[in-house]
């Protein structure tokens, strides 16, 4: 901006010289042909210091205070009660029927193939070949040469510049708010009960009617009796809690911007052309030759071949079958059962809190700032010039 505006001052003040010196020849100029000095003003350039206000702008950097929010993670422990199982391996009898295989033999009659050759005569017909010599026609293709005048066309390519689109994908940082839901668990009493039987002490007097005691009749002896009762108690269990939470975090998203830019593109055009191609064509002709030709005659003729038939026997074969017998058999089989225990595990999981924090960040602003600046600037100064009383050798015009 400086520089634009000392650029600017230093041309007004050279067409302004400029034009006042033209002036000042147009002024001086006689326009006599007499022997005599021009009369006049002579015009001289001086550069003088000049002192002038220039604005700019000034970069500034200071430090403000700006809220930030970040979310600290921060990890608490806390003892669970934890329902688990394990695994009990008992060994249990039990029976089960096994299929033994057996081996019994059977005979049986069995209806049997056997071979039987005979000699038997046959007829056939033979092919004998009998060899002929016979005149035959047939036709040859001949090439011929010619010379034509054939049109092509020819790519020549073609070079432009064309302005083409692209688009960039410039990041864009987000701060989205969004519910994750985690799991707590609580530990909950639950009352179970369970009935049992007890025995109660209860004096009885010995009657004819009550034998059982073993004691003689006017006794009083003292006789256990079932009384059922009910016990309850108090169990702890785990049950999960769903929590839902909002947690803050930062989202990088990509916007498309389009930009333009040069590329070559290089285009091909079809120019047509004539050149002289030698064209081979193909005319036939008819020639004439002996060939031997080779026929068949058939020829029957008689021969005696021998013959296999196959004829059906019955005979008495033993074989030997296998059985599956059912056996009934005591094994020992391992069961798995499981049994429910409990037990207090330690258990840690993390919360986040938000936490709002100042922090100083640079932030540059400009100012406009007045400065003082010296310069030297091209001034014209008119001198009166002294007239001369005594001729002057000039040969015509004055040429100032």
């Amino acid at each position: 901006m400086k520089r634009w505006v000392m650029g600017f001052a230093t041309m007004c003040l050279l067409m302004q010289a400029v034009s006042v010196s033209e002036a000042g020849h147009q002024r001086s100029y006689c326009g006599h042909s007499h022997g005599y000095a021009p009369c006049g003003v002579q015009y001289v350039t001086q550069y003088q210091t000049v002192t002038r206000q220039v604005c700019e702008y000034v970069p500034v950097t200071t430090l403000v205070d700006v809220t930030v929010v970040e979310c600290v993670p921060v990890t608490k422990t806390e003892n669970r009660t934890e329902c688990y199982y394990e695994q009990v391996v008992k060994t249990v009898p039990v029976k089960q029927t096994v299929y033994r295989a057996e081996y019994v033999k059977h005979k049986q009659k069995v209806a049997v193939c056997k071979p039987v050759t005979k000699m038997v005569e046959q007829t056939y017909t033979v092919c004998v070949p009998v060899t002929k010599t016979e005149k035959q026609t047939y036709q040859i293709c001949v090439p011929v040469t010619k010379t034509e005048k054939q049109t092509y066309q020819v790519c020549v390519p073609v070079t432009k510049t064309e302005k083409q689109p692209y688009t960039v994908c410039v990041p864009v940082n987000k701060v989205v708010e969004q519910d994750v839901c985690s799991t707590i668990y609580e530990t909950v009493p639950v009352t179970k009960c369970c009935a049992y039987t007890s025995y109660a002490p209860v004096t009885v007097s010995c009657a004819p009617a009550c034998p059982p005691c073993g004691h003689s009749c006017g006794s009083v002896s003292t006789c256990y009796v079932p009384v059922q009762q009910q016990h309850c108690w108090t169990e702890y269990q785990c049950v999960a809690k769903q929590v839902v939470q909002k947690v803050r975090y930062n989202v990088c998203e990509y916007q498309h911007q389009v930009h333009h830019r040069d590329v070559t593109v290089c285009s091909y055009e079809y120019k047509t052309e004539t050149r002289d191609v030698t064209v081979c064509s193909y005319e036939y002709k008819t020639e004439t030759r002996d060939v031997t030709v080779c026929s068949y005659e058939h020829k029957v003729e008689k021969q005696k071949v021998p013959v296999c038939t196959y004829e059906t026997v019955y005979e008495e074969q033993e074989y030997t079958v296998c059985v599956a017998k059912p056996h009934e058999e005591t094994i020992q089989v391992q069961q798995c059962e499981l049994v429910a225990k409990t037990r207090v595990v330690p258990y840690t999981y993390t919360v986040y809190q938000h936490v709002t924090k100042v922090v100083k960040q640079p932030c540059t602003s400009y100012q406009l700032v007045t400065k003082t600046v010296t310069e030297c600037v091209p001034v014209v100064v008119a001198v009166p010039t002294a007239p001369s009383c005594g001729p002057v050798a000039v040969p015509g015009p004055c040429c100032y």
